[in-house]
């Protein structure tokens, strides 16, 4: 009997090398600049997903996409139909913004806004925001 961790590692491992063989396809057709932005991130039942780093970038790629989806249909290894755009961070699958600070004048103004509600909860959490 076949050991189904190998199996499935071996799954997995045909599933990345074919979307790493497609997103070097997918480099080769784009202008440089656009190609350091993307990363292929699926292709399942004809419908090609790619990831982008910004919206930008996106619409580049919009702009380009009867064309990358022409790129494919000379090879039938790939079955590319579709094309979806995503925009995140493929190290981490979405983008995330830094913090931010309140300065010590809007502190200010919200602490004096504050005084005036009635609503306790709405109060407190006002207080916790400028608490932070």
């Amino acid at each position: 009997m076949k050991n189904i961790n190998n199996l499935l590692s071996r799954e997995l491992l045909q599933k990345t090398e074919a979307l790493n063989k497609i997103e070097q396809h997918l480099r080769f057709h784009l202008p440089k600049e656009l190609a350091d932005h993307i990363k292929v991130i699926a292709l399942k039942h004809g419908e090609l997903k790619i990831m982008v780093d910004s919206n930008a970038w996106a619409s580049r790629i919009r702009y380009l996409q009867k064309e990358i989806v022409k790129s494919f249909l000379g090879d039938p290894a790939f079955h590319v139909q579709t094309l979806k755009i995503k925009v995140g961070s493929w190290q981490t699958g979405f983008t995330t913004a830094e913090p931010k600070v309140l300065s010590k004048t809007a502190q200010k103004q919200i602490s004096e806004s504050v005084k005036r509600i009635s609503d306790p909860d709405l109060k407190a959490a006002f207080q916790k925001y400028i608490d932070k």
